[in-house]
Parts: C-alpha cells; structure tokens; sequence
C-alpha cells in the first residue's frame, strides 16, 4: 500500500503599522501559524515605504525562507504600513508700522515639530484689511506646506499706531546762572525722550501720561539758545520737535530775544 504524505497548511500574517511622515519604519511583525515539530521557517517582512514616502498605504510585505519549506502550504497576508501627517506648528511674529507706512513683511517661525529634507513652506500670512490707526489680526493667508503636514497655525497682532505729536511750550525768558524748567505736551507713543540745549549736554525727559518735563542749569551769560526734543516713535524711528528758543538775560540789563535786545524784566 501506498502511504501518502500532504503538505502541512502554513498561514503568515504581516502585522498593520503606522508611522508619522519622515520618521524611519517601524520594526515590521507578523505571526507564523502551522509550523511542525521542529521545522525552521524565518519570515521577513517588507515595505516599499521609507522616510521620505508621502502620506498614504503601503504594503507590507511576507518573505519566507527555511529548509522544510517545501512541505508546506503557504497563506500569505500582507500587512498595511500606513503613513500619517507630520504635525507641525507656526506662529506669526508681531508687526507694527506708523499710520500711513508701507507694512512690513510679515513673518513667522515653526513653533512645534520640523520640516522633512528640503521641504519648505509655501504661500504667505496676510492681515486683515485697513489702514486707520488699530490692532489688525495676522491669518494664515495662503500660507501652506503639503499634504504631507498636518499645520497648525497660531496668529498674532499687526498694529498701525497713530502719529504720535509733540509740542514744547514757549519757555518764559530765565536769568542766568539759574535753573530753566521746561515743559513738552504730546499725544501717541513717545519714547526716549531727550531735551537737546543749545549750550549744554543733553537731558533726558520725565514723562507723565500727556507731558514731558526737563531742567537744566543756564549759561552764567546772556543770549538766546535754541531748544529741541528729540524722540523715538513707537517703531523706533527718530524725530525731533519744531524748535523753540530760550532768552537767557541779565537782571541789571537787558536780554535777547528773537527782535533784539531789550529791557530785562527785572
């Protein structure tokens, strides 16, 4: 009689993965059911993916290798690798200009996460429209970097500040050898004030909410001196006031003024 020997029913079944864009492979597994007695059969599992592969399904692969291979039937199911969106993060930097400026460009840094090999962004933030004097948002605009990425976006403030006015009131005429006091009104942002004399160092304003105040000590001589401030505006930018003049007198005689000389107020 004859005695018939079958091939054994071996299945192989590749494991699903995930993985992010750009990220190495994961270590591929699967099981092996039906292996008999002490047969060795190695798997080995595949995928056409790697790091730079974009965001979709790939297979993933069985091989089988072993001596005794022969005796079996084999099933093989393949796996899925399944490649998802790289998060990443981008926050617009704040933007201010003067009333009636050009804007500047408006910018922004990746806040969370990387971009992959050359990838890049494309497109760029716009602001909401207007040109009056206010805080505008910064959106997204056509700002984009592929379906690969998974963007977050974060916005920020562009700001129009108004153009801020300075005015120094008129000082009265002062004797010399004394101390002047003087006195700026304004309106907007003003910054680093700086009172500029005509006859000695600079000063530094004192600010309140609507004046700058200043002092200094007067030449031990008569004669009329002109006087400024200067100052920063809200992006930094520098302007210096209409000038005034300053009559420094004698009280035993006459002092200067924008017409000439006359009689001391004393």
């Amino acid at each position: 009689a004859l005695f018939e020997i079958t091939k054994a029913r071996l299945v192989a079944i590749a494991d699903n993965k995930s993985k992010v864009y750009g990220n190495v492979n994961p270590d591929f597994t699967g099981i092996i059911e039906g292996v008999v007695a002490n047969d060795v059969i190695v798997a080995t599992y595949n995928s056409a993916a790697n790091e730079a592969s974009p965001v979709q399904t790939y297979a993933i692969t069985i091989s089988l290798d072993g001596a005794a291979l022969s005796n079996y039937e084999v099933e093989k199911t393949d796996g899925i690798l399944t490649i998802t969106q790289r998060p990443i993060g981008v926050t617009a930097i704040v933007q201010q200009k003067m009333f009636n400026q050009v804007d500047p460009a408006l910018t922004y840094s990746i806040t969370s996460g990387t971009l992959v090999g050359n990838d890049d962004f494309a497109g760029q933030l716009a602001r909401e429209a207007g040109e009056v004097a206010g805080i505008y948002a910064i959106g997204q605009g056509t700002l984009t970097v592929g379906s690969n990425y998974n963007l977050t976006f974060v916005g920020a403030d562009f700001t129009i500040h108004a153009i801020p006015t300075v005015t120094i009131v008129n000082p009265a005429p002062v004797q010399y050898g004394t101390k002047v006091e003087v006195v700026a009104n304004y309106t907007g942002i003003v910054n680093n004030p700086e009172w500029v004399w005509g006859f000695t160092a600079h000063t530094s304003g004192v600010q309140s909410a609507t004046a700058i105040t200043g002092s200094t000590n007067v030449p031990s001589i008569p004669g009329v001196h002109k006087l400024v401030l200067r100052y920063n505006d809200a992006v930094g930018q520098t302007h210096t006031t209409e000038p005034v003049f300053l009559s420094v007198y004698d009280p035993e005689g006459g002092f200067v003024t924008g017409g000439g000389w006359i009689n001391s107020p004393m």
